[in-house]
């Protein structure tokens, strides 16, 4: 069993004992945890250099000192409100956020980024989320990732996965690099091993998501097969609580087929009369009488405005989860810290659960 190194610095040692606690309840036996509340062992402890694999520590305790030590993930504990991070290396945390959800924060990461499995990990079944819409230009993109952030927050470990045949997601993320072109080698091939090369093709925000292709879908010569029997994998691997996959507009066999693979389908509309319309006709298409399964966001929402919606026979049995505010939205192209900032797709994600 591979044990993990946790050294916890703040000096307040009831807060201290407390995300102890947590910890262990995560990690089991394999955790062996040092903390450090007084000054005096402090300087003792580092005054040689330490290898240590996960350091906690409060933002007046990271001195020099502690930054010259070979760490393989840090944790900077704020008083404050957390601002974006600004070095991969370093993960920023609230300190008065609840103990059990800073705890799975920093397990989530210690599984992600040093490939150690869990208790949670163990337990996991992950849940794919399909996010659609018949209609282009109704924030599908902002849902799916709002989504992210959301279920993020909850302290879930979450991947973002664009099955679009052309891709420019990247436009919301800090980093805009591409996969390796291995990858869609792998897809192709349908490779048993292909969890070993997402490994290598996946991006991270407060979320992990498959960054995107360079070409599209069909220059790669990726089938809908292909990408079905890729996705198939990574949800029997159990890696993550949810995927979220966005989907471009057009029903094909693939995306019903995912729909029936995945645990919730999240549906995008607008208020609008053709918005209604073309949801109507989709409808008619497929078999959404599971009310559980099927879940529903109206973005661009105006009060002032006539809603479509409420006048729809068939739409009438499909209750609407969240209604996004066209002034949330901030009536422009929406960005990724806009979402982080706000409270957006809070509700559907808490319904997701």
């Amino acid at each position: 069993m591979q044990s993990i190194s946790i050294v916890l610095i703040d000096g307040d040692d009831k807060f201290l004992e407390g995300l102890e606690w947590k910890l262990l309840e995560e990690l089991g036996e394999r955790a062996e945890i040092e903390s450090i509340t007084e000054q005096e062992y402090f300087d003792t402890y580092f005054e040689k250099p330490k290898s240590i694999d996960v350091l906690v520590a409060q933002e007046n305790w990271y001195r020099e000192c502690v930054q010259k030590q070979n760490v393989n993930l840090t944790f900077v504990l704020q008083e404050n409100e957390v601002q974006e991070e600004t070095d991969s290396r370093i993960c920023l945390l609230h300190k008065y956020m609840n103990p059990g959800e800073m705890a799975r924060c920093i397990t989530e990461k210690i599984s992600q980024r040093l490939n150690i499995r869990t208790n949670t990990d163990t337990n996991r079944v992950t849940k794919g989320i399909m996010v659609y819409s018949p209609i282009g230009g109704v924030g599908k993109t902002t849902t799916a990732l709002g989504l992210s952030v959301a279920l993020a927050k909850q302290g879930k470990k979450v991947l973002y996965f664009n099955a679009e045949s052309i891709q420019s997601f990247q436009w919301y993320m800090r980093d805009k690099g591409y996969a390796y072109e291995e990858l869609a080698s792998c897809i192709v091939n349908e490779d048993e091993h292909a969890l070993s090369y997402l490994k290598n093709a996946v991006g991270h925000e407060e979320f992990d998501y498959v960054k995107p292709m360079r070409q599209s879908i069909l220059a790669y010569g990726i089938t809908e097969e292909n990408y079905l029997f890729f996705i198939n994998q990574i949800l029997d691997a159990n890696i993550y609580d949810y995927i979220i996959f966005d989907v471009s507009s057009e029903l094909t066999l693939f995306k019903t087929k995912l729909m029936a693979r995945c645990y919730r389908v999240v549906n995008v509309l607008q208020q609008d009369a053709l918005s209604v319309y073309k949801i109507e006709e989709f409808l008619k298409n497929i078999d959404y009488s599971d009310d559980e399964k099927m879940l529903w966001v109206c973005n661009n929402y105006r009060e002032t405005c006539e809603n479509r919606i409420l006048y729809s026979e068939i739409l009438q049995n499909c209750s609407i989860a969240e209604y996004v505010a066209k002034e949330e939205m901030n009536g422009r192209a929406i960005t990724l810290e806009n979402i982080r900032r706000s409270n957006l797709f809070q509700a559907t994600a808490y319904l997701l659960g």
